[in-house]
């Protein structure tokens, strides 16, 4: 394991993984200093009133003395810019995320290690895996981007297994966990406006794979298919005679997951929407099983799991019109499978914000088959309506708000059709995130009568 010093640390970012890493540090570590640019002194010592904090930094990251302390612990999401980073290698202070403190403390003991990383289907399958476990009595905790910072686990000294939810801006540092499961569910465009090149993208979700004994990866992605070794299980929606491990048929009205062997699990119990979360559910179980071979599906209730807000779930029916949330659908790939999952419905469709320069011609060819309407918010509404607007008998509309927007699809919906929020875009150009934008759009479907 990497021996960092950790006696003099900086902490970049005061959101909730930044204080969640002060808060484990503040009995571990000499000296604590903390740095937030969107943050006041005075928000910055209200953060730091219950430790003993050596120095506050909130104007320009520049004027920070680096040369002082040994690491810098970032939060996710943040970017240091290449200066930064030369005077952080000049003055030989390490880069590392909480990431690193888990491995710290959860590489020694008995509790294995599940994680799961993909542009989208995340958190789904963390909460999946959560479930499944959880309710077969087995002492489970999901930690990471879906939510729960991971250092906000400890003390569990019982927990037998720890599932992380990882986003790309996570692997992007080194760290010495080793998984005893890493799933990749799929790589599609996003955060383009972070990495220059989709490749780059693709190496930071490559780390999960690399720090991971068993593997599952996704074939039916092309991106994926090099991944392929001894060691990965593989995934498909199809049979394929060449390789994957388990995929999914259809009996009738049932779905079944099952594998090359005998393995069977009939899913069709589980109310989640869409090919996409067919999927998620056979991530899930693959895991699962890799750990646990003799786990028995057959003794939990599967109708009791419950869709994640804003993730596909519906509001209402008014008038025979169906009412979905999908705020969380933040890119064009999360977009498409959202409508796909409405294969033999009309819909009208709620998309933009800031489409973080993904190409926009794959949601095209989709709103081209069953989209009637479109209705347009956010920063880059130009750019879908632009698009878009030569797409024969759809009806456009640069809406602005949200409010207009549900008034708008909503006068051109009939009954049996469904109205459908999923943006293919972040949110933060207009809200504080995906799901301050998903409640705006529940609360103005609720005043529709």
């Amino acid at each position: 394991m990497q021996n960092i010093n950790t006696d003099q640390i900086l902490i970049i970012g005061m959101g909730v993984t930044g204080v969640s890493i002060l808060n484990y540090l503040s009995s571990r570590c000499r000296k604590i200093s903390i740095y937030d640019k969107n943050k006041s002194l005075d928000q910055l010592k209200e953060i730091g009133r219950n430790h003993k904090i050596e120095n506050y930094f909130w104007n320009d990251i520049n004027e920070i003395p680096f040369e002082n302390f040994d690491c810098v612990a970032l939060s996710p999401g943040i970017k240091l810019d290449n200066n930064i980073q030369a005077k952080l290698k000049k003055n030989r202070v390490a880069i590392i995320n909480d990431l690193y403190f888990l491995a710290k403390e959860i590489n020694d003991n008995n509790c294995k290690l599940i994680g799961v990383t993909g542009t989208n289907g995340k958190t789904t399958t963390c909460s999946l895996l959560k479930f499944f476990l959880t309710e077969y009595g087995i002492n489970t905790e999901a930690v990471g981007n879906i939510g729960k910072p991971v250092l906000d686990i400890f003390p569990n000294k019982n927990l037998e297994v720890l599932i992380v939810e990882l986003s790309s801006f996570q692997l992007e540092i080194n760290n010495d966990l080793k998984f005893h499961v890493g799933v990749t569910l799929n790589i599609s465009e996003d955060h383009l406006d972070r990495y220059e090149k989709f490749k780059d993208y693709v190496e930071a979700k490559k780390n999960l794979h690399r720090q991971s004994i068993k593997k599952i990866i996704n074939y039916d992605d092309p991106n994926l298919h090099d991944w392929y070794d001894k060691d990965t299980t593989s995934l498909s929606l199809l049979f394929k005679e060449d390789c994957p491990d388990y995929y999914v048929s259809k009996l009738r009205n049932k779905t079944l997951i099952q594998d090359k062997k005998d393995f069977l699990l009939d899913v069709s119990a589980m109310t989640l929407k869409g090919n996409h979360n067919v999927f998620n559910i056979m991530a899930a179980v693959a895991a699962i099983r890799l750990i646990f071979p003799k786990f028995d599906f057959t003794k939990i209730a599967l109708e009791k799991f419950n869709a994640i807000p804003h993730r596909l779930e519906w509001v209402r029916n008014i008038k025979g019109i169906d009412f979905y949330n999908d705020s969380k659908a933040t890119n064009i790939a999360s977009s498409i499978a959202a409508v796909k999952s409405f294969p033999n419905k009309k819909i009208h469709l709620i998309v933009g914000g800031d489409s973080k320069n993904q190409s926009l011609e794959p949601l095209r060819e989709i709103v081209g088959n069953n989209v009637l309407t479109l209705a347009l918010i956010g920063k880059d509404a130009k750019l879908f309506q632009e698009k878009f607007s030569n797409i024969k008998n759809l009806s456009i509309k640069n809406c602005g708000a949200m409010d207009t927007a549900v008034k708008f699809v909503y006068a051109q919906a009939k009954k049996g059709q469904i109205i459908l929020l999923a943006p293919a875009c972040a949110s933060t150009d207009m809200y504080k995130n995906y799901m301050a934008r998903g409640d705006d759009f529940t609360n103005n479907v609720h005043l529709l009568t």
